[in-house]
């Protein structure tokens, strides 16, 4: 499959850092499979269900550390 990555630099003054969005295009495809997170902390979460193109997911951290 392919791969894309994008950083996030969340924290820092007011003209050193990203909004915390990202962004994928996923061309022809209308979703994908999986995705894995590394987060600062070197901590990584993977989700492994059909995510569809043209839709709005929030993740969040928090919402892994219960599991």
């Amino acid at each position: 499959g392919k791969h894309q990555m994008q950083e996030i630099v969340a924290g820092g003054g007011s003209q050193s850092f990203n909004e915390a969005i990202a962004w994928f295009g996923l061309g022809k495809h209308t979703s994908v499979s999986k995705i894995k997170i590394v987060w600062s902390t070197g901590e990584e979460t993977l989700i492994e269900e059909e995510l569809n193109s043209g839709a709005k997911y929030t993740i969040s951290r928090l919402d892994f550390d219960a599991l």
